[in-house]
Parts: structure tokens; sequence; C-alpha cells
């Protein structure tokens, strides 16, 4: 009787199906590595929910398509996860890496890589390629998890070096170092990103013929930062609220020649537009809204700037040293011209006064008069090297239906303005009572 008890619960035990940890034990007990390596060249590789530890190197041309739930955990000096082979794709996975490296959490060193629908948390660079083309890198989350460390320690969300003919898209990476960053690499496509709280959205060095479009983002230092590099196109992006920093800009360009920026909105910055030893730029269509400075231009020449709207800036712009820009037919809402003939183009030029960035750079205490009739009236007055002011020759009197998102040509609300004026006032009261304490 006791041995058939017996018999009848063995058997019933292999029957009864294990409880969902045990399954996902037995299913997980192969490490990613093995999975890997059983696999032969061509094959899709199927990585079952459950948590495991890196590293794990691809050398060879596989799809790893990770079920909900799959984790990488690392720990230690190597790249969580390296690829080494042409072809590999790899999609769903999370990646958790609390270790700083200068090689990143995944480094792709090899062509034609697709990373897509990852989650990676990381205290490194999130994804570096290194002299890998042709890849993709799509639909992403990247963040930083390093603990509560300044922006100039953190490492980038997106990395290429020396790579080309790359796509990153519809990725979204959030208080990274620079969300993404491209060096020394030509042809890449940068499209459908968001970027928050990080140094710099998209940063460009040396490269060629990158096309930068449709990204968005805000609360960086600057949205969109091209240096050293040629025949871009950076369209369609919209880049608010970029002043954390005393030296936010929406878009900067330092030494970027024969390059397209167009249609693009950058609202609410500290600088809209920097342009520094840039030459041979068309800025064409943008939308230049509420900025403390809407554009402003340094040593540069043969730039076009054209049928941009400038709206609620507190200076429209400001040129030092860049006589040999062309200006035409830009919308200045803080303009009243004069068309005699009806062909929407002002008869009177529209030189903008740089005398209100010279005065206030001089004594900041003087925001405190931005608007007044007295300070309107002063600049009036100066003529002080009028030959080098930026000049619009045929101003338009109504903005350009192309530009931006706002094809009825609204101006910014009162509202708005009436915040940026409270703002300016609350800082120039501010500096005349602290210096005011100061010199008592």
């Amino acid at each position: 009787m006791l041995r058939a008890a017996a018999a009848l619960l063995a058997f019933a035990a292999a029957a009864w199906p294990l409880p969902p940890a045990a399954a996902q034990d037995a299913r997980t007990s192969a490490s990613l590595q093995e999975l890997v390596d059983q696999a032969e060249a061509g094959q899709t590789v199927r990585i079952p929910a459950g948590e495991y530890a890196g590293p794990v190197v691809v050398d060879k041309p596989l799809r790893l398509l990770a079920e909900d739930g799959a984790r990488l955990v690392h720990h230690g000096p190597e790249p969580a996860l390296r690829i080494t082979a042409d072809g590999v794709e790899v999609r769903g996975l999370i990646v958790e890496d609390a270790e700083r490296r200068d090689a990143g959490t995944i480094l792709v060193e090899a062509d034609n890589v697709r990373l897509a629908e990852l989650t990676i948390r990381t205290a490194s660079r999130a994804v570096r390629m290194v002299g890998a083309d042709g890849g993709e890198i799509l639909d992403n989350a990247i963040e930083w998890a390093g603990g509560n460390v300044p922006v100039s320690r953190r490492g980038n969300g997106i990395d290429l070096y020396d790579s080309h003919r790359n796509r990153i898209a519809g990725n979204t990476v959030s208080d990274m170092h620079d969300g993404i960053y491209v060096e020394g690499g030509d042809g890449n496509v940068v499209e459908h990103n968001r970027v928050e709280r990080s140094r710099y959205g998209i940063h460009l060095m040396y490269t060629g013929q990158t096309v930068v479009r449709d990204n968005s983002g805000s609360q960086n230092i600057t949205g969109i930062m091209a240096m050293t590099s040629h025949g871009a196109e950076v369209t369609g992006n919209v880049f608010v609220k970029q002043h954390e920093n005393v030296h936010s800009q929406g878009i900067l360009l330092f030494d970027v020649r024969d390059s397209l920026f167009a249609d693009n909105i950058v609202e609410g910055n500290r600088v809209g537009f920097y342009v520094e030893e840039s030459h041979g730029n068309r800025i064409t269509g943008n939308e230049i809204r509420q900025n403390y400075i809407g554009v402003q231009i340094l040593s540069s020449a043969g730039n076009l700037i054209e049928r941009n709207v400038f709206a609620g800036n507190v200076a429209d712009a400001e040129a030092v040293d860049s006589a040999g820009n062309e200006v035409r037919e830009n919308y200045w809402d803080a303009f009243a011209g004069l068309d005699a003939d009806g062909d929407g183009r002002s008869d009177l030029p529209n030189p903008v006064n740089p005398f209100f960035l010279k005065l206030t750079g001089a004594v900041p205490a003087f925001q405190l008069f931005f608007g007044s009739p007295g300070m309107a009236f002063l600049e009036g007055l100066y003529a002080s090297g009028r030959e080098a002011w930026l000049e619009d020759a045929a101003p338009l009197m109504e903005p350009p239906e192309t530009a931006g998102d706002d094809p009825d040509g609204r101006r910014p609300s009162d509202a708005a303005a009436g915040a940026l004026g409270l703002t300016l006032l609350a800082a120039a009261v501010l500096n005349i009572w602290y210096w005011g304490l100061r010199r008592s």
C-alpha cells in the first residue's frame, strides 16, 4: 500500500507543471554567452526572460531577439555586450551596467549592425561604435544610471567614432553627457530622436554630409552643436529651453562650412543661433522665438540668412566682425516697415541695432530698462560702427508660411513675452540690490 502511494505521488509530481519561478530558472540555466556560442552563423537566437550576467561577445552574424523581461546585468571592466561580427542584430534586451569605462556598455566594432528597442541604463557610454559602417540604432531608451554626478563626468548616450553611413533614429536619451555624439564620420543620418537634460543634445565633430532632421529636446545646455563640419543638413528640429547654462544655445555653429540649417525651431534659449567662424551656410525658414539673443554671429562671412521668423526675442541679432553675410527677407516682429508697392517686403531696411547688448554687457543692471521709451530713444541716437551691423535689406512685412510649424503666422502670446520681460526685470533688480549692498 505504501509503495503504491509513493508511486502515485511520484507520477503526480512528474506530471504537474513547474511553478513559474522554477520554469524561468530552467529556461535561463544557460548563460547568454553559451546561447551565442552554441548558435550557428545566420541563426536567430531567442533570449528567454530572466537575468543574465555579462560580458557577452558576439563574434558571428546572429539575430538576438529578447523576450519581455530578458535582462543583461553587468559588472566588470569589459563592455556588457561587444559585437565584432558584421550583420548582427540585437533587439528588445534590457541592459543594466553600473561600471564606468571608456569602451562603453555596448561596443560595436563591425558593419551593418542593428540595435533596436533596447533599454540601456548605464554609468558609462551607452552605445559606442568604432569603425562601424552601415548600422542602425533604432528606437532605444537610454538613461544615465551612474548616480548624481556632474554632466561633464557622464558618458555619451550614442557615440560614433570614425563610423560612416549609419542611421540613428527614434531613440530617447536623457541625463547623459552628449545625447548623440558623432566624430569623424560621413554620411550619417540622425533623425526623430529626443534628448533631454544632457550637455549637448546632438554633437557633430569633424563630420561631412551628416543629416540631422526632425529631432527634439529641452533642458540641455545646447540643443545642436556642429563643430568643424561641412555639408550638413540640419532641418526640422525643435530645441526649446536650453537655458541651464550662461552659454546655452539652441543651435551652435563653429567652423561649419557649406551646410543647410532650415525649418528648425529654437525657442526660449539664451541664444537661438550662435554662428562663429562659419562660412557658406544657409540659415533659412527657421523660427527663432523668445530667446535672449535671436542670432549671434562672430567672425563669419558668406552666410545667407533668409526667410526666418524673429519673434519675442530680447535682442534679435548681434554681429561682430561679420559684415560679409547676406541677410534678406526675414520677418522681425520688432520692426515696423513700410511696403509702398505691396510686394510683402519693406521698402526700408532693418538695421539691427546692437546698442542694448553692448550697454547691458557693460552694465547688466540696465536690463531693467528693456523695452522702455528711454532705451528706444538712446538706440535711435546710437550709430557707431553702423557699417558692421547686421542689416536686412528687404525684411518681410508678415511671417513666411514656410517657417517652422506656424503656417498662420501667429506671433508669440503677450503672456509669453510678458513672462520674459518679468524675468529680465527680476534679474536686473537683484543685480542692483546686490551691487548696492556691496557698495554700502
